[in-house]
């Protein structure tokens, strides 16, 4: 269980900064001493030598506690330790926004803290800009310079959801913020309450763009009081890659979906899941070996989809009132009053479709269009309002007459999206359902500023919520993978940063927001260019298994596995990386060590077409699949031809070290 130190927090700042420069001296690369005298700058009077290395270091283990007197001493200003940090420690660190975040984790995973220290600490996240950064960091200093080095007293452990903390699944799955015009649905949210005294499982239907996923969302914060935990899930089209895809460091385990689901099946009442985006047949889920296993689950759960579900305890979200239709406009648009008469009219002519009425206010607060003009050509363009009762959900997850999407499509024509508002679209097709730290996402698009994102926020298209979480509304998005296509020549320079962070293993995005984006990007883009595509997926594997994504692992390979299959002329090289995916897969992430390994061989008896770099490595990987399923004889043997490759090529990397590593201790055990 996690106790949060001072040691931890020095190590968390020590561990962000660029050790190569020094904001005191710039020629000069700083130690762990001079890190910490520069904390207490105030203190030490600007004498670097004040605390030597010797003592820094047994603190820095948490094998000493900090001197009563440097407490005292900031005791009566914290605003001193500030100035010192804001000073000497920000410019230190690469990025500190990250940094702060990677504090934030640890302070929230301490159940030692008391709710009102943890509040006060926090009091400035989520970061949004530099005086946040500093006010929580200098609380964070300040608030365990006089903690014990064990705590005093052992909270009870919560062996039901230990594992939650112990992953920071609460962060990983975070609640998405919810969006910011969002209103009414106070009644709905009290019957989803009720329906939860009588059932443990509950289906929020309605149709696309309606706000299930707002409703689901503001009942989570509504009743978060409620819930230990609270997870959002967003189902991508099977059950097994979204459990399988909660990131445990469980590479050993041989049956990873299992155990995921064992721990899942602890969860008691007082955590919420919710599976977002669950558009199935029910005929479906019913067939479903892996719901069949969720239907066991003694939490919370709180599904939304288009579809309905007549053996499941479903609540229908309809349309809202004209009132608070035209109340939303107003938060939209302020001058929609001045408009009331035409509002009105639009709202009935977007058949109280919620985002419709949004995205038409958008269209009016960004003046492309006078309302007046932009009511002609819904007029013109609208479909009879006598087939509006046919617009319902059914089973097939498709209704009768799709005006909605009709409607969305039409207004979304009417906004003038120049070409950096198109790639910017095209690339956010492929951020995670959830978001994605704009500043992050803004860097892999190659953009310099934040200002087209900002226009297409205003306009309606993407969210940027307070928090600075960049997604894009899933209507949009499938009108944007329909409409603009993006493809691999039109997403050229995102593709480039992600593939160049992938190749690096880099830390530009957190890794399972950068795993749930490379999903999305191999699943929708437009594969016209074969090469390209193919070398995309093997190098966001490798990012994969590095990682140790074991779900995005066995998804991604089942993509890799499709596209190639359906290459009307299977060419050796694309064949040799298949199998190599899949024994990584089949070995790595599922355990089974015996059918990796003949997929291994294959690989191996085609790897010629690719290269001698390829034929080594999979020697090595043979070898490793080897020694997980205790055949060290074969093992060696493939190391022993690894190595002869490597030296052959005068290769010395991470690879074939580890080759040489595996190699020596397989031959000491022999």
């Amino acid at each position: 269980m996690a106790y949060l130190t001072f040691a931890d927090v020095f190590k968390c700042l020590y561990n962000g900064a660029d050790h190569k420069i020094n904001p005191c001296n710039k020629d000069v690369k700083c130690s762990q001493s001079e890190f910490f005298n520069a904390l207490f700058f105030a203190y030490t009077d600007g004498n670097d030598q004040a605390f030597d290395n010797s003592y820094v270091g047994k603190f820095s283990r948490n094998e000493r506690a900090l001197p009563a007197e440097l407490f005292k001493f900031y005791a009566g200003d914290t605003g001193v330790l500030s100035d010192d940090i804001e000073e000497y420690i920000l410019p230190w660190l690469i990025d500190y926004y990250n940094t702060a975040e990677e504090l934030y984790k640890l302070i929230s995973s301490d159940e030692y803290f008391s709710d009102d220290i943890r509040a006060d600490i926090c009091s400035s996240f989520p970061f949004e800009k530099k005086s946040d950064v500093l006010a929580f960091i200098t609380k964070a200093v300040y608030s365990t310079m006089s903690r014990p080095k064990e705590p005093e007293t052992l909270p009870v452990p919560k062996r039901a959801d230990h594992f939650i903390t112990e992953y920071d699944l609460d962060t990983a799955y975070a609640l998405p913020p919810i969006c910011r015009y969002f209103c009414g649905r106070s009644d709905e949210i009290k019957e989803i309450r009720n329906l939860f005294d009588k059932h443990n499982r509950i289906f929020i239907t309605g149709l696309a763009g309606i706000g299930k996923s707002e409703v689901a969302k503001a009942y989570a914060r509504c009743y978060r009081d409620r819930y230990k935990h609270i997870l959002f899930f967003t189902y991508k089209g099977s059950l097994r890659d979204m459990i399988m895809q909660i990131p445990l460091d469980d590479n050993e385990d041989k049956n990873p979906f299992g155990t995921r689901n064992k721990l899942l099946c602890r969860l008691d009442s007082d955590t919420l899941i919710i599976i977002d985006c669950f558009n199935v047949k029910e005929s479906d889920i019913s067939a479903s070996a892996e719901y069949e296993v969720i239907k066991k689950y003694k939490c919370d759960m709180l599904f939304t989809s288009r579809s309905r579900f007549d053996n499941e305890c479903t609540y229908e979200i309809g349309e809202m009132s004209h009132e608070i239709l035209h109340g939303l406009a107003g938060r939209v648009f302020p001058e929609a009053e001045d408009y009331s008469a035409i509002v009105d009219e639009i709202i009935e002519l977007v058949h109280r479709h919620t985002y419709a009425v949004e995205i038409t206010a958008s269209l009016m607060k960004v003046g492309l269009l006078e309302p007046e003009e932009i009511l002609e050509k819904l007029r013109l363009n609208s479909i009879d309002p006598e087939i509006t009762d046919k617009v319902k959900t059914v089973k097939d997850d498709k209704t009768q007459e799709q005006t909605y999407y009709s409607h969305i499509h039409f207004l979304f024509s009417l906004f003038e999206l120049n070409d950096d508002m198109k790639y910017i679209l095209s690339c956010s097709a492929f951020a995670p359902n959830a978001g994605i730290k704009a500043r992050p996402f803004a860097k892999l698009c190659g953009l310099t500023d934040m200002n087209t994102v900002h226009d297409l926020d205003g306009s309606g298209l993407l969210k940027l919520s307070e928090s600075n979480i960049l997604s894009i509304q899933p209507m949009v998005k499938d009108i944007v993978l329909t409409d603009l296509s993006p493809s691999i020549e039109s997403c050229r320079d995102f593709l480039k940063n992600v593939f160049d962070v992938c190749t690096a293993h880099g830390i530009a995005v957190p890794v399972k927001s950068l795993a749930d984006m490379l999903i999305e990007i191999c699943r929708h883009i437009d594969n016209s260019d074969t090469d390209y595509y193919l070398l995309f997926m093997e190098e966001a594997f490798g990012y994969l298994e590095a990682s140790k994504m074991l779900g995005h692992m066995e998804t991604l390979s089942n993509i890799y596995c499709d596209a190639v299959n359906a290459l009307p002329e299977k060419e050796n090289k694309y064949l040799a990386k298949m199998y190599y995916i899949q024994s990584a897969n089949i070995g790595l992430a599922q355990g089974n060590y015996s059918k990796a390994i003949p997929l291994a061989k294959k690989a191996l008896d085609l790897a010629d077409d690719i290269g001698l770099e390829f034929k080594a490595n999979m020697h090595h990987n043979l070898g490793y699949l080897y020694y997980c399923n205790k055949r060290n004889k074969e093992c060696r043997a493939e190391l022993e031809k690894a190595v002869r490759i490597y030296q052959e090529l005068g290769i010395s990397t991470n690879d074939t070290l580890q080759t040489l590593a595996l190699l020596h201790h397989v031959s000491s055990r022999s």
